[in-house]
């Protein structure tokens, strides 16, 4: 079983399946899809938009919002990183559709997750099932809250613009209640990322030295 094949080497699904032992895969995002994982792009159309989304993997596509620009020779409208970067892209995704093949099993803890991998092309729908992540309720027992205190809102994760962390922050801005409503976020700091998100913060919340809380890393069995 793999949770990601990220850092390690996709050699090693034929290799199982070689020696006739199944491999089951679990997807966490969007990595054998799109080259950058996220289907975020790193230069858009709209020079203002920090964070631009993209609709769907195309060689061409990937190389000029996400490859020449960041890696290329740096020479403006030069057609030769478009080419060098599009041939590579293409490269890497018929490479991830032949490893695709080799997976026996396919489990997606998101029914987007799942039904996007399936309307690429890359998946059969016979080959991947739906399987949410599970929960030990246990810790949950004799726990109740208390009468009138204030309802809080929960952030565990990475800091990252791919996880949507400043759409919470929006949002959590134009929620109102008596007493307010607190937000708590939790994760490593990502240098520019988290101060990024803390001047948002400041920016749309108000109160937000006491409303929006900074936690940090945390250990899992302290969460409950």
């Amino acid at each position: 079983h793999c949770g990601h094949l990220n850092h390690l080497s996709t050699s090693l699904v034929p290799e199982v399946s070689r020696r006739g032992i199944p491999f089951v895969y679990t997807l966490h995002d969007f990595w054998l899809l799109c080259p950058r994982g996220q289907f975020l792009q790193f230069v858009g159309e709209d020079s203002n938009d920090l964070w631009p989304l993209c609709d769907g993997q195309e060689d061409h596509k990937c190389a000029k919002h996400c490859y020449a620009p960041r890696m290329g020779s740096g020479a403006a409208g030069s057609t030769k990183d478009l080419q060098y970067w599009s041939a590579w892209v293409g490269e890497r995704m018929r490479h991830i559709k032949h490893i695709a093949g080799h997976v026996d099993l396919f489990i997606s803890p998101a029914r987007h997750l799942q039904d996007r991998f399936v309307s690429a092309g890359l998946i059969p729908r016979a080959r991947v099932t739906y399987l949410d992540y599970g929960f030990d309720r246990a810790r949950y027992a004799g726990r109740q809250r208390t009468a009138g205190e204030p309802f809080t809102f929960g952030y565990i994760g990475t800091h990252k613009e791919s996880k949507g962390v400043q759409h919470l922050i929006e949002a959590f801005a134009m929620v109102t209640g008596t007493p307010p409503p607190f937000l708590r976020i939790f994760g490593r700091p990502m240098a520019q990322s988290t101060a990024a998100l803390g001047r948002l913060a400041a920016r749309l919340v108000k109160d937000h030295e006491k409303r929006v809380e900074w936690r940090g890393e945390y250990v899992n069995d302290r969460i409950v």
